[in-house]
């Protein structure tokens, strides 16, 4: 079997955490770069890939729950069918039966959802609570 998806999906998924580590460490240069390198690599996989529809609509689905997870407040309840929407569209991603992507890679998705819903619900408290300075 080949694993080079769920190795594509995982390298999304970790590249985007070392952008989340340059984010919230800023002045590191290394987690950035690196973050972006694997990310533009793992993007370029997937490019030159038979990509299905389904797949893409369920991982839209998750960034707008866990946009409306951080902007509503909702305490987290939108962030687990995020969670579960990014997995099953990480394995309907592929549609060819032999490049899907495997249990393991899609199931980091949930602490992927986790960070990213603890880190979007920060950000937008944040900007609700700045001061002007005059």
């Amino acid at each position: 079997m080949n694993d080079d998806s769920s190795r594509a999906f995982l390298g999304l998924i970790l590249g985007t955490l070392a952008v989340y580590a340059e984010l919230v460490f800023p002045g590191l240069v290394l987690p950035g770069v690196s973050g972006l390198v694997v990310v533009m690599l793992s993007i370029s996989y997937f490019t030159g890939q038979a990509i299905c529809s389904h797949g893409v609509v369920l991982l839209g689905l998750t960034a707008l729950l866990l946009y409306l997870d951080g902007w509503l407040a909702t305490s987290g309840l939108l962030s687990g069918p995020a969670a579960v929407s990014m997995m099953l569209g990480a394995r309907l991603l592929m549609s060819a039966p032999e490049k899907k992507v495997r249990w393991y890679a899609a199931a980091a998705s949930f602490p992927f959802c986790a960070i990213t819903a603890v880190l979007l619900r920060l950000v937008l408290q944040a900007q609700a609570n700045k001061s002007i300075l005059r």
